[in-house]
């Protein structure tokens, strides 16, 4: 079974697109993603249009994705919307130096009524 993941990025300055994909890749490699091409096709075409959809990412496959991505890039910040497949699969983050800032969702939806 696949999970999509919608992302919406925005960073706080400038980017160099092939130097967030070096650094993807090299944690992407190092976690042993199996699909490492595709999350980087998928990664530059976000970073090009402000967003884009995921094959088998999740919420916790971002963090650290871009937690690691913004420490080797730490003067921009990064600005991630993500909604997966799941009701309360909703969540924002802001990364900056290698950090998650202000984390919000996902949801748990054992919460709800």
């Amino acid at each position: 079974m696949s999970y999509y993941t919608h992302v919406d990025i925005q960073v706080s300055d400038e980017l160099n697109a092939e130097l967030v994909l070096s650094h993807a890749k090299a944690y992407l490699d190092a976690q042993g993603i199996y699909s490492v091409e595709d999350v980087l096709a998928d990664l530059e075409a976000a970073l090009a249009e402000g967003r884009g959809l995921f094959k088998g990412m999740t919420c916790d496959d971002f963090e650290g994705l871009l937690e690691a991505v913004s420490a080797a890039i730490p003067a921009v910040t990064f600005f991630v919307r993500g909604m997966g497949e799941e009701f309360p699969d909703v969540w924002l983050r802001q990364f900056a130096g290698g950090k998650s800032l202000s984390p919000i969702g996902p949801f748990d939806r054992s919460n709800s009524d």
